[in-house]
């Protein structure tokens, strides 16, 4: 049987190439014998998808993703993308912080670290700063 991944792209490019019903039918049985794509195998799920390809479809490829802080990598004693995401993360779900902003962040920052920005926070404050949401979210703070 095709996989889901197959049975998406055919329909995809059944749509794309803008097949009636009863051509889309006509095509898969001229190609693997079966009127349903349900009813394939995956080799001849690819044969259906060669064929689109052949006939001029081309699969729409999406971009990754860009992770928040991706371009602040690689910054020797500056803290990683990854932590600076977990410092917003915990941040913004904090149980007891009242205003869950950017803003509000970057306010906490420079009040009790002299940081103006998530940027400039070094390597080295990661650690204290993740200790000080998380005695606020303990509400020791």
């Amino acid at each position: 049987m095709a996989t889901n991944n197959q049975l998406a792209k055919i329909h995809i490019a059944k749509n794309d190439v803008g097949l009636s019903e009863d051509d889309y039918r006509s095509f898969l049985n001229r190609i693997t014998g079966k009127e349903s794509a349900k009813l394939m195998t995956p080799r001849e799920a690819n044969a259906v998808l060669d064929e689109f390809k052949r006939l001029g479809w081309k699969p729409k490829t999406t971009k990754p993703k860009k992770l928040k802080y991706q371009d602040l990598a690689n910054r020797t004693g500056m803290a990683s993308p990854k932590q600076l995401r977990m410092i917003e993360a915990m941040w913004m779900t904090g149980s007891r912080i009242r205003e869950k902003t950017p803003t509000a962040l970057r306010k906490f920052l420079n009040n009790k670290f002299a940081i103006s920005d998530m940027r400039f926070i070094e390597d080295n404050q990661v650690g204290r700063i993740v200790r000080s949401i998380n005695s606020i979210n303990r509400g020791i703070a």
